[in-house]
């Protein structure tokens, strides 16, 4: 098992501006760097706060990211009706693996708002990790833990420890990294096939549109708007723009 403790795992700035692409490097982050602000968080306001994105490639920009990135962390935000950190801790517990659970800055004693961080025993394209954050999501809805699932996304930016009124993290650390690919394997199966179908489908509604439109060429259509509505599909015009598909 590769010890992540020096190694870099993701890369991080500080506030929503820090970009390399506008002339500000990106940081990379160890392991030891994350428990180090969840036991001494930083108090900043989030325009200057630290953050990371899970991927050890420097960019922030998504398609990068899907393209090149190497993922060694799972995380999540917990925003609504979030359950105290015990019992978040109570749950992750089941599954034997290592976490960091922290309060976010606009946490309360009564609302505990916070960010779970998992390191994984191995790096994940983006395509494998997504289907990951994906599965772990469910897993945590169908416990009534209800993730932001912006997390999903390849270069989504994830605020590292940071103290505000209250602050409280809870974590384990002797149990070693997370495989979701293999604690998920039959839930990860599911949604490759079910994606496998969906994008299969949307390929023959286009294929349709495009006879479609082929044979209002043809056929000289007096009417362009009612021409386009028929002979395009929202799919097709979504994924031209650089959109994915997510389910049906």
């Amino acid at each position: 098992m590769v010890n992540l403790d020096n190694k870099s795992i993701a890369i991080g700035g500080s506030g929503q501006n820090h970009s390399a692409e506008y002339g500000k490097a990106y940081e990379d982050v160890c392991l030891k760097d994350i428990r180090y602000l969840a036991d001494n968080p930083q108090a900043e306001d989030k325009s200057k706060a630290k953050w990371i994105i899970p991927s050890t490639y420097h960019s922030r920009v998504f398609r990068d990211q899907e393209a090149h990135g190497q993922y060694w962390l799972l995380w999540f935000d917990l925003d609504v009706s979030p359950p105290i950190l015990e019992e978040t801790a109570k749950f992750l517990n089941e599954l034997q693996c290592n976490y960091e659970i922290y309060t976010s800055r606009s946490a309360s004693i009564k609302v505990q708002k916070s960010r779970i961080i998992m390191p994984l025993d191995k790096p994940l394209c983006f395509a494998d990790w997504r289907l990951s954050q994906e599965v772990f999501n469910d897993w945590l809805e169908a416990k009534y833990i209800i993730p932001d699932r912006a997390n999903e996304r390849a270069a989504q930016l994830c605020y590292l420890p940071n103290k505000g009124d209250y602050y409280n993290t809870v974590n384990e650390r002797n149990k070693g990294c997370i495989d979701p690919t293999s604690i998920f394997s039959a839930e990860i199966k599911v949604k490759n096939k079910q994606r496998i179908e969906a994008r299969k489908a949307t390929q023959e509604r286009i294929e349709k549109s495009k006879a479609k439109r082929e044979a209002r060429r043809v056929n000289n259509f007096d009417s362009p708007i009612d021409a386009f509505n028929d002979a395009y599909e929202v799919e097709q015009i979504l994924l031209q723009a650089g959109y994915d598909q997510k389910g049906s």
